[in-house]
């Protein structure tokens, strides 16, 4: 056989595998085959994420039986690892541009590798698991369209937990849904653990030795920021799984809430925790009385978010198991 016969006879071969494993991805889980053969168009995460300690990640692929197709991660990196995972397989360009649209009004979104992506949840995955969290139903779906993941058992830790341990920044009642085979307050007498209870909850009596602490309008924002984010990103996927359609002002309402959650508190005795005041300060600085939004429109958003997170039941709590090597289908 001649050397041009031999190099067109790789070449076939060459193309029958691929058309083989085309075949064979064909056949299986739908949000594996986007994974494996769907051209990935971009991914994006929130450009504060090392300061902020919650990652905020976007894919976008095409599906190849047309459409486009989305798969979106929160990551605490400071304490739970992955908070949620969700998205679409059935989107139009239209679709996954609003998504980005809306994403990009509450912060800065920068491109990053989908390989880069990739180690930041199977190190999310890693993180949650050894510290007790459980994941998040389902999201073995969009890890498969995110595409394979590294080895979860070894998966980098070196970017997250805060201070050399752990710190909470979230409701008690959130903290208690998400802990495996402990209490709130077995995790909280962790010598590594601290935490920071978000604004709906700064009516429990926490006692705290630093309330001469300054903190920073920066540090506060970004506590803010990514409580506001984190709710709207859970609340507009309990809407996409009850088949209902979220209010475009939805991230406007969940802030409305957050400021009315403020204004409540202030009206009553100071918390003790010095962060929990300086909280609720910065909430009444930034959105003072004059740029409240009470309009039609916005309180239906609310009623909305209210109606939705009350009729969406929490996950059954979970039965301990193995650490997962791989992301299944």
């Amino acid at each position: 056989m001649s050397d041009a016969a031999r190099r067109k006879e790789r070449q076939r071969l060459k193309r029958e595998k691929k058309k083989a494993q085309e075949r064979r991805a064909m056949a299986g889980s739908p949000y594996k085959r986007i994974g494996q053969v769907g051209r990935i168009e971009a991914c994006y995460i929130n450009a504060d994420w090392e300061a902020g300690g919650i990652a905020s990640i976007h894919l976008i692929r095409q599906n190849p039986q047309g459409g486009m197709a989305l798969a979106c991660f929160v990551i605490d990196l400071w304490c739970a690892g992955l908070k949620d995972a969700w998205g679409a397989i059935d989107m139009t360009s239209d679709d996954t541009d609003g998504h980005l649209k809306r994403a990009g009004e509450c912060f800065d979104l920068v491109r990053i590798e989908p390989e880069a992506a990739r180690h930041l949840v199977a190190g999310a995955i890693r993180f949650a698991h050894q510290n007790g969290f459980r994941l998040p139903p389902r999201f073995e779906r969009w890890t498969n369209v995110l595409g394979d993941l590294p080895d979860i058992a070894t998966a980098d830790l070196s970017p997250f937990g805060k201070d050399g341990g752990l710190l909470w920044v979230g409701s008690f009642d959130d903290l208690q849904s998400r802990l495996i085979g402990c209490s709130v307050d077995e995790f909280l007498a962790r010598p590594n653990v601290h935490f920071v209870s978000e604004v709906e909850d700064f009516d429990e009596e926490d006692e705290d030795d630093d309330e001469d602490i300054e903190w920073e309008d920066e540090f506060l924002d970004e506590v803010m920021d990514n409580l506001i984010e984190e709710k709207y990103q859970k609340t507009h996927r309990q809407c996409l799984d009850r088949g209902e359609t979220p209010s475009p002002l939805m991230r406007d309402a969940i802030q409305n809430i957050v400021v009315l959650a403020a204004l409540t508190i202030a009206s009553q005795p100071e918390p003790n925790d010095s962060l929990l005041k300086a909280l609720v300060t910065r909430v009444k600085d930034r959105f003072a009385a004059g740029k409240f939004d009470c309009s039609a429109e916005l309180e239906e958003a609310m009623e909305q978010v209210f109606r939705v997170r009350e009729l969406t039941p929490e996950p059954e709590p979970a039965v301990g198991g193995e650490l997962p090597q791989t992301a299944k289908a």
